[in-house]
C-alpha cells in the first residue's frame, strides 16, 4: 500500500469520526501515531486539495464539505431511485413508531449506515451516517451475512477478529453460523444488546431484481421501550416496507 495515501486516509478518518468538529494538530498527531511535522505536511496537502480547512481563530482543523459532496455523489450513482424510495418508506415507519430507522449497506466486511431517521425520544448511540460497524453482532450485519454463500461466510470469519462488545456478544463462530441459517429462513434478524449495551435492533433485507441483498432496513429500540412493543407486529411492518422497496427494483 502507498504509505502517503494510507497516512492521508488515517488523518481524514481521525477528523471524520471524532466527537468534536475540530482537532488541534497535537491531538491529530497523538490519535494517528505520526509526528507533528508529518501531520502538518499532510494537513497542508489536504488543505490545498480542499478536503481540510483550518479555523483561523482556534487554529484547529476540520473536514470541509467537499468530502460530503463526493460521498453524496456515490449514493446518487448507486441505485439513487431505490435509496430515495427507501427513505420515503423509512419516514413512514418513523411516523408509525417514532423510533430510529436505519438504511445500511455492506462493504469491506463492515456495515455502513447510509441514511438514518432519528427518533425524537431516542437515546444517543455511536451510530451515525457513514459510520462503520461489525456484521457478526448487529441485526443488519446478520442479514448481510445470512444471504451470502458458505464460502463467503467462512472467508469472513477467517478475516475478522471477534470482539466481545457486551456480555451478550456471541463469540462462538459455530453458534453465529447457526443463527445466520435461522435468519435466512425467517427473513429477519435481531440484535439484543449484542453490540451496544441498552440497544436492540430488528433488521430485514431489501432484495434487488436478482434476489441479492445490497441494502438492509432496520429499527433501533432502547431497552426501556423494547418490551412495550409487539415484536411480531414490528417485524411484519418491516417486512411489508421491505417488500414495497424491493418491488421498485422490478
Amino acid at each position: 500500500m502507498n504509505q502517503s495515501i494510507e497516512r492521508a486516509y488515517k488523518i481524514i478518518n481521525c477528523l471524520a469520526f471524532n466527537e468534536v468538529d475540530e482537532l488541534s494538530i497535537t491531538k491529530i498527531s497523538k490519535q494517528v501515531g505520526f509526528n507533528i511535522a508529518t501531520v502538518h505536511r499532510f494537513l497542508k496537502s489536504l488543505s490545498n486539495l480542499g478536503l481540510i480547512e483550518q479555523n483561523s481563530n482556534t487554529k484547529k482543523y476540520r473536514l470541509t464539505l467537499e468530502l460530503f459532496r463526493i460521498g453524496n455523489s456515490i449514493l446518487n450513482n448507486r441505485n439513487s431511485n431505490i435509496i430515495n424510495y427507501s427513505i420515503e418508506q423509512m419516514h413512514s415507519l418513523s411516523r408509525r413508531y417514532n423510533e430510529t430507522i436505519n438504511l445500511s449497506t455492506f462493504e469491506r466486511n463492515r456495515i455502513i449506515y447510509i441514511y438514518k431517521i432519528t427518533s425524537t425520544n431516542s437515546i444517543k448511540y455511536d451510530v451515525t451516517i457513514g459510520s462503520e460497524h461489525p456484521a457478526y453482532c448487529t441485526a443488519t450485519g446478520k442479514i448481510f451475512l445470512a444471504y451470502r454463500d458458505k464460502e463467503f461466510i467462512n472467508a469472513y470469519f477467517n478475516e475478522i477478529k471477534l470482539i466481545k462488545y457486551t456480555k451478550n456478544t456471541k463469540s462462538d463462530i459455530d453458534e453465529i453460523k447457526k443463527e445466520l441459517k435461522l435468519v435466512k429462513i425467517n427473513g429477519y434478524a435481531f440484535d439484543r444488546n449484542e453490540y451496544i449495551e441498552g440497544s436492540n435492533c430488528i433488521a430485514v433485507p431489501i432484495y434487488n431484481f436478482d434476489k441479492k441483498v445490497n441494502y438492509v432496513i432496520s429499527i433501533s429500540l432502547p431497552n426501556i421501550r423494547f418490551n412495550s412493543y409487539n415484536s411480531s407486529k414490528i417485524i411484519n411492518d418491516l417486512l411489508k416496507t421491505s417488500d414495497e422497496i424491493s418491488k421498485s427494483f422490478n
